[in-house]
């Protein structure tokens, strides 16, 4: 069975001038779906491309939570 909706973690890292000068980051990301019999083995594999939403206060050194808490990544 081929899960629709997976949980994906991305480190994106962003100066304060990008925070500040822009609210929304794009940024592409490789999603690659792997066999988990076989690791080595990739079913799928696709780029997407992503705007993620950066809260107001964050600030340098922050880490904010992307998925889960209301933010949601907007394809572009």
């Amino acid at each position: 069975m081929l899960k629709k909706y997976f949980n994906i973690e991305a480190i994106i890292e962003v100066t304060q001038e990008e925070i500040d000068s822009q609210k929304i980051i794009n940024i592409p990301i490789k999603i690659k779906v792997i066999n988990l019999n076989r690791s080595f083995e990739i079913w799928h594999e696709e780029l997407r491309n992503y705007a993620f939403i950066v809260p107001e206060n964050t600030k340098t050194g922050d880490i904010s939570e992307f998925f889960g808490k209301g933010n949601v990544a907007l394809g572009w």
